[in-house]
C-alpha cells in the first residue's frame, strides 16, 4: 500500500504511491541486512549527479544523488519521504525541514538499538551513527527528540 499525501503511516493508502513506498521499504531492508525485492521500475525515485543530496519533487518523485554513502542515501531518502508523507510542497520552510528530519530519525533509529549502541560505544555521535547506519545529523536529531520526550518543558 502507498501513502496519501499528508498521512504519516502506511495504512489507508492509495495505489498510485505503492512503488515509492516499496522502494523505501527496500532501502530500509538493506539497512537492516535483509534482502529486498526490486521495485525501481516505477520511476518514482530518480537518481541525479551533483546538486542536493536528495529532493522531493511533488507530486510523485524523490531524486537521490549518485555516489553517496549508504547512510547518506538512506537518511536523505527517509527525510524526503517525510516531506512526501506530510504533503509538503517545493521550497520547504525551516519548519518543514525540521519535521522531515524528525520523521527520518523516528523511522530509522530504533530506541532499543540506540540504547544498546550507546552502552557499547558511548555517547560519541560518530560512533553511534556508524553502528546504526545513519548520519551524525540524524543521531543529533534523535537526541533532541528523546531529550524533549524525557524532559518536557515545565
Amino acid at each position: 500500500m502507498g501513502l496519501r499525501r499528508g498521512e504519516r503511516g502506511c495504512e489507508d493508502a492509495q495505489q498510485d504511491r505503492q512503488p515509492l513506498v516499496h522502494l523505501f521499504g527496500d532501502l530500509i531492508c538493506l539497512n537492516i541486512g535483509q534482502d529486498p525485492h526490486p521495485a525501481e521500475d516505477a520511476n518514482y525515485v530518480d537518481w541525479h549527479r551533483g546538486g542536493p543530496k536528495a529532493a522531493w519533487r511533488p507530486p510523485d518523485t524523490i531524486t537521490i544523488q549518485y555516489g553517496m554513502t549508504e547512510a547518506d542515501t538512506l537518511c536523505s531518502l527517509a527525510h524526503e519521504f517525510g516531506h512526501f508523507s506530510h504533503g509538503d510542497h517545493c521550497g520547504h520552510s525551516p519548519r518543514a525541514e525540521a519535521r522531515a528530519d524528525r520523521y527520518a530519525a523516528h523511522i530509522l533509529i530504533d530506541p532499543h538499538h540506540y540504547r544498546q549502541a550507546e552502552e557499547i560505544f558511548g555517547p560519541d555521535p560518530r560512533r553511534l551513527a556508524a553502528e546504526l547506519g545513519v548520519t551524525v545529523h540524524l543521531i543529533k536529531v534523535w537526541r533532541t527528540l528523546t531529550r524533549k520526550r524525557d524532559h518536557p518543558p515545565s
